[in-house]
């Protein structure tokens, strides 16, 4: 089980330490809002890479300015630290507030601990673009690591979007359109 960190200057602190100790330490990041199998699967791939793996939860405020107001995490913040400390490739979990950065925290994060990884989905590559640069801008040069999706990946806004379209008023209609024709023919076959 992993620990929740709640200051990020600790972090740098704690890769420093797990190095002394002849560990690798990686990076990785993301809201882990609704949990699914593909979570697990690449937080288990990140894991295999390193010793110790941190992870940066995006917090509400960054996911709203670069997500659209509407489209934030549905679990609270805490509750979403709780379940990813949980996890057994989790070593530790951080929540870094972004303090009026203009990058993203977990970038942020990565340039003032300097873990030996960072790790990320195979997602926009302009992320990844602009990650790099960063990073080499500050001469800061860890191993980048870049994991494909799963079959079982599936992201959180993903999952909303579905549960948003099933809610829709005439899909709920249909639905249960559809549930009273099955019940009718039940009860006449009885």
């Amino acid at each position: 089980m992993g620990e929740y960190v709640p200051d990020y200057k600790a972090s740098l602190w704690l890769v420093n330490y797990e190095r002394a100790h002849g560990k690798k330490v990686g990076l990785t990041r993301g809201t882990f809002d609704l949990i699914n199998p593909g979570h697990l699967d690449f937080l288990s791939r990140a894991k295999e890479l390193c010793d110790v793996l941190l992870v940066n939860i995006n917090n509400v405020e960054w996911y709203k300015n670069h997500k659209g107001k509407g489209n934030e995490p549905v679990r609270k913040e805490i509750n979403r630290i709780e379940l990813i400390k949980r996890l057994e490739p989790v070593d530790y979990v951080f929540m870094h507030p972004g303090i009026g950065q203009h990058i993203h925290p977990a970038v942020f994060l990565a340039l003032y601990c300097k873990p030996d990884f960072f790790i990320r989905k195979d997602e926009d590559p302009r992320w990844a673009f602009e990650e790099k640069r960063i990073f080499s801008e500050h001469d800061y040069h860890p191993d980048f690591v870049i994991l494909p999706r799963s079959d079982w990946d599936e992201s959180s806004s993903e999952i909303r979007e579905r549960v948003k379209e099933m809610m829709r008023p005439e899909i709920s209609i249909e639905m249960l359109s559809d549930w009273l024709t099955q019940m009718r023919i039940l009860h006449n076959k009885s």
